[in-house]
């Protein structure tokens, strides 16, 4: 790999931790889409898609549950989640070059391009799970976006959240998810710690969370 194609690859994942709001992530996102799988992937040895949907495998043996990836980007979690068997796995990415990525690799039921914070035009209970990497980070997501999660998912229904350790909890998504469970709106299952960045021997904890 040549320094300038390195060069980019660190000031986009720098850029990644400095975004401000849906307009800059967006168009950081659209730009990234083409190289994103090989910069991540070959260059950093991202996991977290590969550990999480082992995660997601244990905690749903019904294969045919209706499963929601936020912030899906290119796809690598449907990717990842594909050898499982499971058939009902719909995308949600607010970046429609991500999206036609994701689209081309043929793994997921349906795609579409959405705000989690915004809201999404979906039922409550739309889905019997939600799974989340590279989006409970640092500068991608609010923390407020949660609520929206808890009532896409229906009671007793299962999320799934991968949180790298160290430099995406900033906003408190630990927290928030300790506050829920508090409140009696969810339960925390378990947790666990995995590899995320090989690269930069980062890794990350993974909550799986029943809507109560």
């Amino acid at each position: 790999m040549s320094a300038k194609s390195t060069r980019s690859t660190a000031d986009r994942v720098e850029r990644a931790r400095r975004l401000e709001g849906p307009d800059d992530t967006r168009a950081l996102y659209d730009d990234w889409a083409g190289e994103y799988d090989d910069d991540l992937m070959r260059e950093k040895g991202y996991s977290g898609p590969e550990e999480a949907a082992k995660v997601v495998a244990d905690a749903l043996p019904d294969r045919s549950a209706s499963l929601l990836d936020v912030g899906c980007g290119t796809g690598l979690v449907g990717e990842a989640l594909a050898p499982y068997g499971f058939t009902a796995v719909d995308g949600v990415d607010l970046s429609p070059g991500m999206v036609e990525r994701a689209r081309a690799k043929g793994v997921y039921r349906r795609l579409f391009v959405g705000d989690l914070l915004a809201g999404l035009e979906l039922p409550d209970a739309a889905y019997d799970a939600a799974v989340g990497v590279g989006v409970f980070s640092v500068s991608h997501i609010a923390v407020p976006a949660l609520d929206e999660l808890l009532r896409l998912v229906r009671p007793g229904g299962r999320i799934v959240a991968c949180i790298r350790i160290g430099h995406d909890d900033t906003k408190g998504f630990r927290r928030r998810f300790e506050a829920l469970q508090d409140e009696g709106r969810i339960s925390i299952v378990s947790r666990s710690r995995a590899p995320y960045m090989r690269a930069n021997n980062d890794a990350c904890e993974i909550l799986v969370v029943e809507r109560r």
